[in-house]
């Protein structure tokens, strides 16, 4: 039997004898840090003994339904390819929430998109983070389909789509987008968008909100949205190369 399912046994027997509640992991990535992936479940709950690696807690997030929400705390730095992590990092049950502490960075060296999104609980948001060298065919950073959203004061920089949503890209799913700050992120003389959203039905019947980001030399259309399900206001467009916003069909 390969490692890897005996590993993810043994964590779930180890869970097992834990009391059903909230889980609240700590995460320390930073090179000659307090970080450990070899450390209990118990242990990984003191901020002075958190795991390595934010794709090991994900994991073992996922592994336990019962007592969610389960918070992942992550310690300022960077969480990267070369740091350990395994991109894109991929969040796909309710009830799993990442809270930074100072200035995170999420940096996917060009090797893949950074975030795949499904099935997220409404409330889940990306606040504080620092969203760098994405690469993926739809959603650079980002990908959200279907999935609840809200991205909040983030700033992302040179992530890129070849198909769709150079930063973000959603279908069938609620999106806020509110007070971030896009800069340079796109292939030059692309006409695939930054921001593309897909959501003709948003989850829960809410409109996407699009609202007080400021988009700074983007080489390639800002934002894309289909149907007629989304909020654009008080955005700043700084010397696009591109259409500030486009309306498509659904």
């Amino acid at each position: 039997m390969p490692f890897r399912p005996l590993l993810s046994l043994a964590i779930l027997l180890l869970i097992s004898a834990l009391p059903v509640q909230a889980l609240n992991f700590y995460v320390d990535g930073t090179p000659g840090g307090k970080g450990d992936n070899r450390r209990s479940v118990q242990s990984a709950q003191n901020p002075n003994t958190p795991f390595l690696t934010l794709t090991h807690a994900l994991r073992i997030a996922h592994l336990v339904p019962e007592g969610r929400p389960h918070v992942i705390q992550l310690v300022a730095g960077t969480y990267a390819p070369s740091t350990g992590e395994t991109f894109p990092l991929a969040i796909s049950q309710p009830g799993i929430y990442l809270q930074p502490s100072g200035l995170t960075v999420f940096d996917a060296e060009g090797l893949s998109g950074i975030l795949q999104l499904s099935n997220t609980a409404g409330d889940f948001s990306l606040t504080d983070i620092d969203f760098y060298n994405g690469r993926a065919d739809l959603g650079g950073a980002i990908h959200c389909a279907p999935c609840s959203l809200r991205v909040v004061r983030s700033r992302f920089f040179e992530n890129s789509a070849t198909e769709g949503g150079q930063l973000l890209y959603a279908r069938d799913s609620w999106v806020e987008f509110l007070g971030n700050v896009i800069f340079k992120n796109g292939s030059t003389g692309s006409t695939v968008p930054i921001l593309e959203l897909h959501d003709t039905t948003p989850a829960g019947g809410r409109n996407d909100v699009i609202r007080n980001n400021t988009f700074y030399r983007n080489p390639a259309p800002n934002i894309l949205t289909s149907g007629n399900r989304t909020d654009i206001d008080s955005n700043i467009f700084f010397d696009p190369e591109g259409a500030a916003i486009i309306d498509a069909a659904p």
